[in-house]
């Protein structure tokens, strides 16, 4: 039987032991604080956490970020004074450059909303690759769950029932919403979650 993964010493924690038996966010304050568990975060600690930690992280488990995280529960850092999404940071230091601008720091868990940077969860992917993950995971905020919803799922199925028999200006007029919307409701870039084979 393989021995277990050692983990750090300090009681509640569960990262990886790297020095003295410590992770490395408290072997960093030991060596500044002359205590483990001592003093508040220290500027750089974040960057730390995802160079030490997450970055060569291989556990089949999520690792959250033990940082101050946004409303939506997902890791922010600072990096060379500009403020960065934690997974994006851990991403390009593990595969390099994102291959165009428009590539997301994806996550294979589906638990960004969670903090989670842990390495192996991480890749780069397409918009369209992203948000079908969220698909997927069932993460992705769409129909009545959007704040900015004009319209409720009952009619969302409507105009999608009425494709093809008026045109985009006046189902929009019925329903109080732009053309604009509904061609996107009909081709499925909005409310995508509906089964739109019946109306086709």
């Amino acid at each position: 039987e393989m021995a277990k993964k050692s983990i750090c010493k300090i009681d509640g924690c569960d990262k990886p032991a790297l020095t003295r038996g410590w992770c490395s966010l408290h072997y960093a304050r030991w060596k500044r604080h002359k205590d483990p568990v001592g003093g508040r975060t220290y500027q750089g600690g974040p960057l730390v956490f995802l160079f030490e930690v997450a970055s060569i992280c291989v556990d089949e488990k999520c690792l959250a970020w033990p940082f101050a995280r946004t409303k939506k529960g997902e890791a922010r850092v600072y990096k060379d004074g500009r403020l960065h999404q934690a997974a994006r940071v851990v991403c390009e230091k593990v595969n390099g450059p994102p291959p165009t601008n428009e590539h997301h720091a994806a996550h294979g868990c589906g638990k960004a909303h969670e903090g989670c940077v842990n390495q192996s969860h991480i890749r780069w992917a397409t918009p369209e690759e992203n948000e079908n993950d969220k698909i997927l995971h069932g993460t992705r905020v769409s129909g009545e769950k959007n704040g900015q919803s004009k319209i409720v799922e009952a009619q969302a199925i409507e105009i999608l029932s009425l494709k093809g028999k008026a045109t985009h200006e006046k189902i929009g007029k019925m329903f109080g919403v732009s053309a604009s919307l509904v061609g996107l409701i009909h081709s499925g870039d909005r409310w995508p979650h509906l089964k739109r084979a019946p109306f086709k």
